[in-house]
């Protein structure tokens, strides 16, 4: 018996469709707003810079339009993993990160210390930094 590479290809992804409703592919999420914020400056907007310093007392924000990515019908609330991957050029004083979802409005242009937004409560702590962990380029 022949068989039709084409016709089999087609039945195995309709039978693929059918078998797993709902799941989206891979895309990236569009970044609207990133700046970072200094206890030491409170009333001192920092988004016009194109680095963002962490630590010793800044905090950093990094905003993003997920909804504008999501396939029709998909809320941004039926998202069940996000991979977010920073590239850092130095680390002055290695330790650890702490990432919390903003729950408040921001802009990047506006928000200060002053004016943080308010985040959730939970942290995820990803792995520690330090100099050695700092990929360089040529």
């Amino acid at each position: 018996m022949k068989c039709d590479t084409a016709i089999l290809g087609r039945v195995v992804g309709l039978l693929l469709a059918i078998l797993t409703p709902g799941v989206a592919c891979a895309t990236d999420a569009q970044l609207v707003g990133d700046t970072h914020i200094s206890s030491s400056h409170p009333s001192v907007n920092f988004g016009g810079l194109t680095n963002l310093h962490v630590g010793n007392g800044n905090t950093v924000l990094i905003q993003f339009d997920v909804q504008a990515v999501l396939p029709a019908g998909i809320l941004s609330s039926q998202i069940a993993k996000a991979d977010l991957v920073l590239y850092v050029n130095r680390v002055n004083n290695p330790g650890s990160l702490d990432l919390k979802a903003v729950t408040s409005p921001w802009s990047e242009s506006a928000v200060t210390s002053n004016t943080l937004p308010v985040s959730s409560t939970t942290t995820r702590n990803p792995p520690a930094l330090s100099s050695k962990s700092v990929a360089r380029s040529a």
